[in-house]
């Protein structure tokens, strides 16, 4: 990295080259994101079309929009000429749509077709991460003749694990893994090897569709058919893992309420705060309830000596339910829920929940005690502290279940009920306590 931004600081953006393209592709996509958009402008127009195209197809989506900005769409668009169609087609998405037209206009009229036809599927569908470029033969074909297909276009196929065996309209009729071509007789014929029980996906399911068929039967692509049964692409194992890390960061997003619109082009400021507005409303709200029904009925005296603990209240019992409540998501999330009894997982996590308040009194007691040198505030402070925790493991445990039978997003919804419900009950046991035994703590 050093090296290479010496280089570019002395403008020497033929020795900069020569250490982009001895790179990997992944390592030479984070050199090149590490400059500003006019020197990865300048160096992008001076390479070879095709090492452009491997490195660029790397290159993460927040810095896509920036080169395209910055490089003639002419340019741009012989450098996606030399792209698979759906890595051309996930690097336009990125860019302003009056943008995407141009280059597409300057691209070559068949992997235009191909790019557009992808685009055309709706965001976050099978049929936006499809690859067109699969290995497909017929039933009658047989191995050896299979495998010198193989060797012919084993560079313009995205994937050779698998061979598709298509009927005559282009239906799919099943399938023949690279392990069993190469263990069969030269002469055995491919309809005897092929398994025909294939899952396979329609082109507008949701791309999680995929990423669950894959995960399920341990595949390293999946086949995307039409209404029809007909062969239209195959999702690989790569782009399942990019959309798992896609899907996990913004099920992060939600679950704490700030998924924001990312659309190409938009101002993000304004949609941001939209979906956060309704949220940080009705925590202000319920905060200022809490201190007026709560806190202000209290004699000063009381509440000096008592607001010294809320934070700690509210942090365990947001952080316990928040726990909780992570762990129920990701049974939720993972559609494989059959098997699992969300109510034996509110026992369990409530069962932790006392587990965990047992030990929580067992430390906040004696370091209260001896920290304010009054044992009737530790006294009141304690149980507080217990009785939070366990009402937060059920509660985190219980809240993501009930939304999603009410039929609401639980990963939204949860994170910022969650802290809100939590703040309150925390502080209203604490504070139904503190007034019981007032008497003795001042």
């Amino acid at each position: 990295m050093n090296e290479f931004q010496e280089l570019i600081e002395a403008a020497d953006f033929g020795k900069a080259l020569q250490v982009l393209t001895s790179a990997r592709p992944a390592d030479a996509a984070d050199l090149l994101e590490s400059l500003d958009d006019e020197s990865l402008a300048v160096l992008v127009g001076l390479w070879d079309v095709e090492s452009a195209a491997i490195v660029l197809a790397e290159i993460s989506p927040e810095a896509r929009p920036g080169l395209a900005e910055r490089l003639p769409s002419a340019r741009l668009a012989d450098i996606l000429d030399a792209m698979p169609p759906d890595e051309a087609a996930d690097f336009l998405r990125e860019i302003d749509s009056d943008q995407r037209e141009r280059i597409l206009q300057g691209m070559e009229l068949d992997e235009a077709t191909d790019v557009s036809e992808l685009l055309d599927y709706p965001e976050d569908s099978a049929g936006r991460r499809m690859s067109q470029d699969f290995l497909s033969v017929g039933e009658e074909s047989t191995v050896e003749h299979v495998i010198q297909q193989m060797r012919e276009v084993s560079e313009d196929v995205e994937l050779i694990y698998y061979v598709y065996v298509l009927g005559g309209s282009e239906q799919l009729k099943g399938v023949v893994s690279l392990r069993r071509l190469i263990t069969a007789a030269p002469n055995a014929r491919i309809g005897d090897l092929m398994e025909t029980d294939v899952e396979s996906v329609r082109p507008d399911a949701d791309v999680e569709d995929v990423v669950d068929v894959v995960s399920r039967y341990n595949l390293l692509a999946c086949p995307i058919t039409d209404e029809f049964g007909r062969m239209l692409g195959i999702v690989t194992v790569d782009d399942v893992l990019e959309t798992m890390e896609e899907e996990a960061g913004e099920d992060v997003l939600r679950f704490a309420g700030s998924l924001e619109d990312q659309t190409p082009g938009k101002a993000k400021v304004w949609p941001a705060l939209r979906r956060r507005l309704p949220w940080l409303g009705a925590a202000t709200l319920i905060e200022l309830f809490i201190a007026y029904v709560l806190l202000r009925p209290l004699d000063p005296k009381l509440l000096i000596a008592v607001v010294a603990y809320i934070p700690l209240l509210i942090f365990m019992g947001g952080n316990t339910a928040v726990q909780a409540a992570a762990r129920v998501l990701v049974q939720l999330e993972s559609e494989r829920t059959e098997s699992w009894n969300p109510w034996s997982q509110a026992r369990r996590e409530v069962e932790a929940g006392v587990l965990l308040a047992l030990l929580a009194g067992a430390l906040t007691f004696p370091f209260l005690a001896l920290l304010d040198k009054s044992w009737q505030l530790a006294a009141v402070v304690t149980p507080a502290v217990c009785l939070t925790v366990v009402f937060g493991a059920g509660l985190g445990s219980v809240l993501p279940v009930v939304l999603q039978r009410l039929r609401l997003d639980p990963a939204t919804a949860s994170g910022p009920l969650l802290g809100s419900i939590m703040d309150v009950v925390s502080l209203a046991v604490y504070i139904a306590l503190a007034t019981v035994f007032s008497a003795h703590i001042v």
